[in-house]
């Protein structure tokens, strides 16, 4: 660093290349990409090496012994698989020290067919019960037990002890985690962390065992220190016995050894025969290797091709089909909607919808635990290879799913009172093992909560695994073997013998001459393919980006993103998140600026899909790390140029207006339609439920409704019902609007409901006393259900509260809805997609689809209407244009009262509670206090604020008549008619008479 402070040292950059670095090879190839077109970094990172020495040597490389194609199939099966618990410590043997835990370095994940969880639950089973042990080299390692001792001997460093090293060290009487040393110490868990590594290294400590975290106790090394020359020989020659050739330098550095040393023990081993000295393959150094594997490999395909043909070709032979049900015979799965969009030209979402719905689609783990789309008929297939284990527990779980025919976790819990994360974990297990699967409510977006139902799957009458592992080559392929094991959890020697059955052939990929398996009368085809040149944006579920898993995480980390893939090649990605009403792009890279246009082209071509579901905007935050509100003006007008418009900070596309209105203009806007302002309120109750539809309590009352009004009295008329309405909350309204709300809330009725409505028809108008004695089910079931009858404004109670059915036939429940939403927009004016399904009490899938609905008939239109907000609002169209006058009066806004619920945020931010009731003068609250002011009666506990707005309190609460109690607190000597003057000039009028 202080090279580089100094100028003497500068650091360079280079941009992403197809041929990766070394160091990046090391740190991010892991997963699937690793079974498909590597099973060892080692030997990756070898080859990349050996790449750029095969040019720079011309004719010298005859001089090498073995090609590739020779040595790295025979290492490959030299190491083998570990296909359960029990092959971990025989391949240790043979490979030595391998990371686990934690994919990275040398590591067992390459030579494991099950997922990682799994795997690493067999590693701390195997070193908890004393069969395997670690070293520590460059990171901790584990090895077999008895091998640690050699590793220990051979690899030890010696450094010395600071004082935090012995503070450690003299804690660590028995076992310990890093948390308990660090709290015996009084060190930081960092530097008790880097203590240990350092007390690893010099083999004083060791990690002794490991929790189901992945949390290490570590304790003293006690395992001693075998003759250390003979041990650096041992470790040298188990290392050669799978990554051979190795040169000097590659030895020394796997086993963390001086390469002085390194040279020392294979002169050793050469004089004993044991390891030989070559030029074995391309490389600039001499090489070593077991002489008993130069012998095997010395007894000896014209099929060879490079990366980019075989995924060129994989790209284009599932490039397009005609219907959905054809991409499905190809591939079998998907794992997006976007997949199947991309390669089908007719899709149609609406078709896509009708097939989840009837269950002609299913959606499950059916591929390796993976959640992916399954043709109904083909589950079955994909359920027979699945054995995942469950419990006694899971199973009781799986009756309660079957009994309530389709539910989700939130609903299981509440249904059999057990913890959240046990049902979480039984869920797991059922939708791994497919007991259970995703049903279809309507939508299936990232934010839509999952719902569960059993699955059954059908008798398979023959063995599914030679028709799947033909459907695998066929549409996967070339495929490695390992990537067979990977898809369908089947043994390699299985596989490969199918695979010859069926007709597949192998051919050899890349320089490390990958055997992979093609139909063989695909081979012809595959280095003649042509791919269009424009830009898709896939998802990374997609077909072709099964190879692409190393790239990009090297290119993109860990982030969500959707790649720019132009033929078989990334070109860039973007972050994409659905919001409601639009696609948020937040962060957009691409390989450089000439790709900006044919992005757009693509995004563009992507929302055609979005549309299919309702959503027609797409805003842009970030173009290549920098903020759109800050991009070049050539830049910029490209956006433009295409459709964009600049709005509060970033350009969006679509059907939206750019008007934008400031907090307090909108919250003119929402008190003016509210009428709570005192100088436009509702002369009486009638017209307020004949313009708003209902009404909810006395404190909406007081609220909008001129002049002293007892709620009780007008509301005891005959011609008011009380039910629920369009918002989750019992009010009060007409039987007309009880018939309408009912018509929007239809749906189908269980047996309770259905019987205890017709004897709620039969006996109204009746007491609740009543329908319970005449009810076939207990008082607890009747009364439950009678409440969910009112929830569905099936039933209401009249003003002496006896139950009556709302009378049908009901109106389409579509046409409901739209009438419901209109009057909700009429009384509120401007609401979020979230909001508006709130105080509609629907999903939100329902409440776009009537956003969309008003939008497209002209009612509403939306667009960023909060300036500097980025959510995405709607509004009356009939008032997107006109000048909101700003309020200035004065009221009270009780707490039960729905311009509270839908001001709460705001109110927040200066009371600091959602709960208390508050004094407005205009827009700005000037008070609040626990309790509630009406006309029945007032309770005002714990008031905070202006003075004034305690006086505006009494002065209203005297204009209802009614009392608040002045123990504890005093008011100065103004009268409630001079406040009222000074703060409402010329307005005492008939608002308070």
């Amino acid at each position: 660093l202080s090279l580089i402070e100094e100028g003497r040292m500068r650091v360079h950059t280079q941009q992403y290349t197809g041929t990766p670095s070394p160091f990046a090879h090391s740190v991010i190839l892991s997963g699937f990409s690793d079974i498909v077109l590597m099973e060892d970094r080692t030997a990756l990172l070898k080859e990349l090496h050996r790449k750029v020495l095969y040019r720079a040597m011309g004719d010298s490389i005859k001089e090498f012994e073995f090609e590739e194609n020779q040595i790295v199939p025979y290492y490959r099966e030299k190491i083998g698989r570990i296909m359960g618990p029990g092959d971990i410590v025989p391949l240790l043997r043979r490979t030595g020290p391998l990371q686990a835990l934690r994919e990275r370095g040398r590591n067992i994940y390459a030579y494991c067919d099950a997922d990682k969880h799994t795997v690493d639950g067999w590693v701390r089973d195997l070193i908890n019960n004393g069969e395997l042990g670690t070293v520590f080299m460059d990171d901790p390692y584990v090895v077999p037990i008895d091998e640690v001792p050699y590793y220990a001997s051979a690899t030890r460093k010696e450094r010395e002890l600071n004082d935090a090293d012995k503070a450690v060290l003299d804690k660590l009487s028995g076992e310990a985690t890093l948390s308990d040393l660090a709290l015996a110490t009084e060190l930081s868990e960092d530097m008790v962390f880097r203590t240990l590594r350092k007390l690893e290294s010099m083999y004083l400590v060791t990690r002794s065992s490991v929790n189901g975290n992945n949390k290490w106790s570590f304790s003293r090394y006690e395992g001693g220190f075998p003759d250390r020359d003979e041990s650096v020989c041992r470790i040298i020659e188990q290392y050669l016995e799978c990554f051979a050739p190795a040169t000097v330098r590659e030895i020394a550095y796997a086993l963390s050894l001086t390469e002085e040393d390194t040279s020392m023990a294979l002169k050793t081993l050469i004089g004993d025969e044991r390891v030989v000295e070559g030029m074995f393959r391309i490389s600039e150094s001499d090489q070593y290797m077991k002489h008993i594997d130069r012998m095997r490999l010395k007894a000896g395909s014209s099929d060879v091709f490079d990366f980019d043909t075989v995924t060129r070709y994989q790209v284009y032979k599932g490039m397009r089909f005609d219907s959905i049900r054809d991409f499905f015979a190809f591939y079998g799965s998907a794992g997006s909607e976007i997949d199947v969009f991309n390669r089908v030209p007719s899709f149609d979402l609406n078709e896509w919808y009708s097939m989840r719905e009837s269950g002609e689609i299913l959606l499950g783990r059916f591929i390796r635990g993976k959640v992916r789309f399954v043709l109904a008929e083909d589950a079955a297939k994909f359920a027979s290879i699945r054995n995942e284990p469950v419990t006694v527990e899971d199973m009781e779980l799986l009756e309660v799913i079957r009994r309530m025919g389709r539910t989700t976790m939130r609903q299981l819990v509440a249904e059999t009172g057990r913890e959240k994360p046990q049902v979480k974990e039984s869920i797991m297990r059922l939708d791994r093992a497919l007991k259970i699967i995703h049903a279809f409510s309507g939508r299936e977006d990232w934010g839509t909560e999952n719902t569960y139902e059993v699955y059954e799957p059908a008798p398979v009458e023959e063995d599914p695994v030679p028709s799947l592992v033909k459907q695998s080559i066929t549409s996967y392929g070339p495929l490695p073997v390992m990537a067979i094991r990977y898809l369908l959890g089947i043994e390699s020697d299985t596989a490969l013998r199918l695979a010859n059955t069926i007709g597949a052939k192998t051919v050899y990929v890349g320089d490390g001459h990958i055997p992979m398996l093609v139909m063989a009368d695909e081979v012809p085809k595959m280095a003649s393919v042509e791919l269009p040149d424009t830009v898709t944006v896939m998802s990374l579920f997609d077909p072709a980006m099964s190879a692409k898993w190393a790239e990009i995480s090297a290119r993109y980390g860990d982030k969500w993103i959707y790649p720019f893939v132009r033929g078989s090649s990334i070109m860039g990605a973007m972050e994409m998140w659905e919001m409601s009403g639009c696609i948020d792009i937040r962060s957009m890279e691409m390989d450089g600026p000439e790709d900006f246009i044919p992005i757009l082209d693509a995004i563009d071509r992507l929302m055609v899909f979005y549309n299919m579901k309702g959503i027609d905007i797409v805003r842009i935050r970030e173009v290549r790390g920098t903020d759109v509100a800050e991009l070049d003006e050539a830049t910029a007008n490209i956006l433009k140029e295409r459709g964009y418009r600049f709005v509060n900070g970033f350009y969006a596309k679509g059907r939206f207006i750019t008007r934008t209105m400031t907090e307090e203009e909108m919250i003119s806007y929402l008190i003016r339609k509210q009428h709570a302002a005192p100088s436009i309120r509702y002369p009486d109750l009638k017209t307020l439920i004949d313009d708003r539809g209902y009404i909810r309590n006395d404190s909406e009352l007081m609220t909008r409704v001129a002049g002293r009004t007892q709620f009780k009295k007008l509301i005891g008329r005959d011609e008011y019902v009380k039910t629920f309405t369009c918002n989750p909350y019992i009010s009060y309204t007409t039987r007309e609007n009880a018939y309408l709300f009912a018509s929007a809330k239809q749906t189908e009725l269980t047996e309770e409901q259905q019987r205890v409505l017709t004897l709620v028809e039969g006996l109204q108008p009746s007491t609740k006393k009543d329908l319970v004695r005449m009810s076939p089910y207990s008082e607890t079931v009747t009364v439950d259900t009678l409440n969910s009858l009112v929830h569905l404004s099936l039933v209401y109670q009249d003003s002496v509260s006896m139950y009556s059915a709302v009378e049908g036939p009901f109106i389409p429940k579509d046409e409901a809805l739209v009438r419901v939403g209109r009057m909700v927009f009429s009384e509120l004016g401007i609401l979020s997609a979230e909001m508006f399904a709130f105080f509609m009490d629907v999903r939100m899938s329902v409440a776009r689809s009537v956003l969309r609905k008003l939008e497209d008939e002209g009612f509403l239109v939306k667009g960023y209407l909060q300036e500097g907000g980025s959510t995405l609002m709607w509004m009356l169209a009939e008032d997107a244009d006109k000048k909101v006058d700003k309020v200035r009066e004065q009221f009270v806004l009780n707490n039960q009262d729905n311009l509270h619920l839908y001001l709460r945020p705001y109110l927040k931010q200066t009371t600091g509670s959602f709960t208390d009731s508050v004094v407005m003068r205009g827009t700005k609250v000037i008070g609040w206090f626990k309790g509630k002011l009406t006309a029945s009666g007032a309770k005002v506990e714990d008031f905070q604020g202006d003075p004034s707005a305690y006086r505006f309190l009494r002065m209203v609460a005297s204009s209802v008549g009614v009392t608040i109690d002045e123990s504890d607190r005093e008011v100065d000597e103004w009268t409630i008619s001079e406040f009222y003057a000074k703060t409402n000039p010329g307005g005492f009028d008939k608002s308070y008479r």
